[in-house]
């Protein structure tokens, strides 16, 4: 089967700009749900030395269009709070959040970022469903969730790098209005004009406006997932064996894993969340696990991939969410 290549790396052209007002289409999500972190390291392992499935979830017919690609992510499923720069543009200077999880609940965590916030939706919104959580999410797809002055040299366009800035200012208000118990915020990998050090003190600025300098609500930075060389789809049409698709721990990405995100953890006073335990041993990270189709592209996790971590994902963040403060 011949898919063509319609995924582009995150950054100042995001394909999820591009399509995040596409209506959703309700997005099959079958198979199975781990039980266990176990469970995950032993599909993970397995993988390994596989042969590609000729079953999987969602099939390679699937990721035939930008849109059909787009449908088949967790961005898809904030449509209606994504702000863009041709529709929903109110959005920008005005945030408003999905609700998800229990939204009779009273306490509340948020999920903030870039389209990445879109890897963890179907997890959290499954996960959360019957817990004492609502989830509210805020996501702008193309804007680094890092709050800094952005320019036309670290964000193009001209009109993104401008309405980022403005988001990032009025998302933390927002934010700051809801007082949520928990503020997760998740980044794409491709962000390569940011310096770890500006990372780290655009993300301690953000927590410090969203949080009005209170340390009660907790600050978890959701650890960034894999960056796949070649769009996970376009490449399994292709290959005979997982291994042929399969991303290098020990590659660029492990520099994100060991020093952005702990820099950043540390700049807020905070925690990262190792998500690289759910798609990665200690060298590679396969592009299928349990029959599932991890990405989309190079990083938006499949809804059937998120699906399937929702509880493994959940209780990891309530346990986060609840642990006593030191």
């Amino acid at each position: 089967m011949k898919i063509r290549s319609v995924s582009r790396k995150i950054g100042s052209a995001a394909i999820f700009t591009s399509f995040s007002m596409l209506a959703m289409t309700s997005v099959g999500a079958t198979g199975t749900i781990a039980a266990t972190n176990a469970q995950v390291f032993d599909a993970i392992h397995a993988a390994k030395s596989a042969s590609v499935p000729k079953a999987l979830n969602p099939p390679l017919s699937a990721f035939q269009t930008p849109v059909d690609l787009y449908r088949q992510t967790g961005v898809s499923l904030g449509d209606a709070c994504t702000p863009n720069l041709t529709t929903h543009a109110s959005l920008i200077s005005s945030p408003q959040a999905c609700t998800f999880g229990n939204p009779a609940a009273t306490k509340t965590i948020v999920l903030y970022g870039d389209s990445n916030v879109g890897n963890w939706l179907p997890a959290l919104s499954t996960g959360l469903a019957t817990s004492s959580y609502k989830l509210s999410v805020f996501l702008f797809s193309g804007c680094p969730s890092t709050d800094l002055n952005y320019t036309v040299a670290t964000l193009a366009p001209a009109a993104m790098a401008t309405a980022c800035n403005t988001w990032h200012a009025a998302v933390e208000r927002s934010i700051l209005a809801i007082k949520p118990v928990a503020i997760l915020a998740a980044s794409s990998y491709e962000l390569s004009k940011i310096s770890t050090a500006d990372w780290a003190a655009g993300m301690k600025r953000f927590y410090t406006n969203a949080t009005g300098g209170s340390r009660t609500a907790k600050r978890i930075i959701l650890g960034t997932t894999p960056f796949f060389a070649i769009p996970v789809p376009t490449c399994l049409a292709r290959a005979k064996v997982l291994s042929q698709c399969s991303l290098s721990t020990s590659s660029s990405y492990g520099t994100i894993l060991k020093v952005r995100d702990p820099a950043a953890a540390a700049a807020i006073g905070g925690k990262v969340l190792a998500t690289n335990q759910w798609f990665c041993d200690a060298t590679s990270c396969p592009p299928v696990v349990a029959g599932n189709i991890v990405a989309a592209d190079h990083d938006h996790l499949t809804i059937a991939e998120s699906t399937y971590l929702s509880g493994v994902v959940t209780r990891a963040i309530l346990a986060a969410v609840t642990r006593p403060s030191v």
